[in-house]
């Protein structure tokens, strides 16, 4: 397979205004790609967009028609898309008891409706030129079974699962996708998270530094050039996705510990 250049490229990134999408938008725009970013936010969108000279089209990706229409705008003022980072997402963790109906609809709508939406909105068009490059983003969550991310992770499962099908569909006619499992990342997101984590899960988390959205989006434009299907930035998630049926066994009872330790101490 080719490495992948970015020269000249069109690129795309969604959940653009901050963390990792806003971190990749600034590489790729840095290794001379045209970059659009998208998000629901006009305000923190166009900011970043001035400082890394980028198109900012604001839209919300649960919104599947206002979002063909962004799309079309990028099109109309940057060409082609050729390059699909799917970043919008967010993470409402609590325990399953206790997460209300309308959250967890709320958010497999984001985050895997919203990634149904974004590629219905750009694969059409690179099917049909027989080129492109698309990296949906998933999580750690979505491999490994964290208390108090019952909604979150199987969403994002979702996401990975959706992402391989559609590779098989698209890959023979010039699509390569990849999927991205950030582990803990430290955005704007993840400080939102950190104020309603039951403990368990904050004392899961606890034992592991997160990234930066630098460090993340170094590892997507890695993935992209290597036209990868699995895109980690640390070695617990490649792992889990390597041998799940070996860790995965072993970590819940290790997990199960830490969040009786966690609850009893609260």
């Amino acid at each position: 397979m080719t490495r992948w250049r970015w020269g000249g490229t069109h690129v795309l990134v969604t959940g653009g205004s901050e963390g990792i999408g806003a971190a990749v938008a600034a590489a790729v725009r840095e290794r001379g790609a045209r970059v659009t970013i998208l998000a629901r936010r006009p305000g923190p969108l166009g900011t970043v967009a001035a400082q890394i000279d980028a198109l900012a089209v604001p839209a919300d990706v649960t919104d599947a028609g206002a979002l063909r229409a962004a799309v079309a705008t990028a099109i109309d003022v940057n060409g082609p898309i050729d390059v699909l980072v799917h970043c919008a997402g967010t993470a409402l963790p609590g325990r399953f008891l206790d997460v209300t109906e309308q959250e967890f609809a709320d958010q497999m709508r984001l985050n895997h409706l919203g990634t149904v939406n974004a590629l219905r909105a750009v694969l059409p068009g690179m099917v049909e030129r027989g080129v492109g490059r698309v990296v949906v983003t998933s999580s750690t969550a979505a491999v490994l079974p964290v208390p108090g991310y019952a909604a979150y992770g199987a969403a994002k499962a979702a996401v990975a699962m959706l992402a391989a099908v559609i590779g098989t569909e698209v890959e023979p006619r010039g699509v390569r996708i990849g999927v991205l499992y950030p582990p803990d990342t430290k955005t704007p997101g993840f400080d939102a998270e950190n104020l309603r984590k039951p403990p368990e899960t904050a004392a899961i988390s606890a034992g592991i530094a997160p990234q930066s959205p630098e460090r993340v989006a170094a590892v997507v434009l890695r993935g992209v050039e290597r036209g990868l299907r699995s895109i980690t930035a640390d070695f617990l998630t490649r792992a889990l996705l390597v041998m799940p049926g070996v860790l995965i066994p072993v970590m819940r009872p290790v997990l199960a510990r830490i969040a009786r330790r966690a609850i009893a101490r609260a």
